[in-house]
Parts: C-alpha cells; structure tokens; sequence
C-alpha cells in the first residue's frame, strides 16, 4: 500500500492519521534502534 492509516485502537470509527508507507517503515525502525 501507498499510505499506512493509523488510529485509536479505543476510538475505532474516530479518524485516523495517514502516513506514507516509506516514512511509517523509518518510524518503526527508528523506534527498535531507540
């Protein structure tokens, strides 16, 4: 997929934060070197 939706696993129907696949993927790996 292009983009990578993210929302509050308490709030399901609430709205959700759209991030581009190449940027989510450097979040998460930048996240297990922290």
């Amino acid at each position: 997929p292009d983009v990578v939706p993210v929302r509050d696993s308490k709030v399901t129907d609430g709205p959700a934060v759209v991030f581009a696949t190449a940027a989510w993927q450097q979040f998460v790996t930048d996240l297990k070197r922290a």
